[in-house]
């Protein structure tokens, strides 16, 4: 069921969100560059060897390529997506991607939280770590950089059994106050929203996804040596009496039931919090401008008291540590497609630029009252 630990409090879609979508559908396909920080273990054998998160404050940035999933709560229809789905009672300004909880990039994201969840709680929901994206749109000469927070949604995000861990109360809470309910069809919506399911909002992600891709997440552990035991253990609690099934992993596997075990087990939406958004417009040289769009929102920095704005400022900046990393790779991305002279103006980009005129973002978009929770400045490139 619906619950959040704070109430949704986003009124009005986000000033940049249609050109976004817009651009992104351009796409062939949508791909983006995401940064996120894994913690400088000053003895790396020792920290994997306890589980524990390494003490060092430095981190290393870790870039990976991912694939646009759409906007939380917003699922894309899919013909071939049998799932049970949500009615369309929320809408949001928030980017998801899947991804298995065996990769690296989930334990990164609870372990630079505010928290600093160790391995074994990034087995479950949670997280918010620090991270950076950007999309590359080749199509409409646009650059998009988002900076914000990560979280993980797992299989216990419902599960009364779990007792509502730390992870899924900050997920909910994180997560629950950007979401917003639909306005196209307001009364609907209002009625629908309480019936709402996270979890549901889950397995419609996984539903969404071919066999083959279903498969992948029944593969041997991501990163382990080819020669290593690729048997795995599950339990099952679906009866009266638990019992363990062993089951050998293997590429290939095509999985077409939306509750196998297995897969179910490692398959993790994880949901992107923006604070900061930037759009690049390269289209024409002569006219070429950088705009960025910042949350001032409930529950951004510029709303919280001074305690809470300083842990989010600290936060940010370590976001902003792995934007070095994420620019290289959208230049060397840039440089490819477009040429050098296009990734020079993308590499200048990265550092900031002066401001030409600054000013509140509009009214316009889904549900907008008039009071915005996003300003607007035009930068040169």
């Amino acid at each position: 069921m619906a619950t959040f630990k704070s109430s949704p409090v986003s009124k009005m879609a986000a000033p940049w969100r249609d050109m976004f979508l817009e651009h992104v559908s351009k796409m062939q396909s949508p791909e983006f560059v995401m940064a996120t920080l894994q913690p400088a273990a000053t003895s790396t054998s020792s920290s994997e060897a306890t589980g524990q998160q390494p003490t060092s404050d430095a981190c290393v940035p870790r870039l990976r390529y991912l694939i646009f999933r759409g906007m939380w709560s917003e699922l894309p229809e899919n013909k071939h997506n049998d799932a049970p789905r949500n009615s369309p009672s929320f809408r949001s300004d928030m980017p998801t991607f899947t991804t298995d909880v065996r990769m690296e990039k989930v334990p990164q994201l609870f372990s630079t939280s505010a928290g600093h969840g160790s391995r074994a709680q990034a087995q479950g929901s949670g997280g918010g770590g620090p991270i950076e994206a950007v999309w590359w749109v080749k199509e409409v000469m646009t650059q998009w950089r988002m900076r914000g927070h990560a979280f993980v949604v797992g299989p216990d995000i419902d599960d009364p059994a779990s007792h509502e861990s730390s992870g899924v109360r900050v997920v909910k809470s994180e997560v629950g106050k950007r979401m917003r309910l639909a306005t196209d069809h307001a009364d609907e919506a209002g009625r629908d929203a309480a019936s709402w399911s996270w979890a549901r909002e889950l397995t419609a992600h996984f539903g969404n996804m071919s066999p083959v891709m279903r498969g992948s997440f029944k593969a041997p552990p991501p990163g382990t040596p080819v020669s290593s035991n690729t048997t795995t253990t599950t339990t099952n609690t679906s009866t009266s009496s638990s019992n363990t099934d062993q089951h050998t992993l293997r590429l290939g596997e095509k999985v077409n039931d939306l509750d196998d075990r297995i897969a179910r087990q490692n398959f993790r939406v994880v949901v992107i919090r923006p604070s900061v958004v930037e759009r690049l417009d390269l289209s024409d040289p002569e006219k070429s401008r950088r705009h960025r769009y910042t949350f001032v929102g409930p529950g951004s920095s510029s709303s919280s008291s001074s305690s809470s704005s300083s842990s989010d400022t600290a936060t940010t900046s370590a976001a902003t540590a792995a934007t070095a990393a994420t620019a290289a790779a959208t230049v060397a991305t840039v440089a490819a497609t477009a040429g050098p002279a296009a990734a020079a103006t993308v590499a200048s980009s990265n550092d900031d630029g002066l401001g030409i005129a600054s000013s509140e973002a509009g009214e316009g978009g889904e549900g907008g009252d008039g009071s915005s929770e996003w300003t607007e400045v035009e930068l040169w490139p």
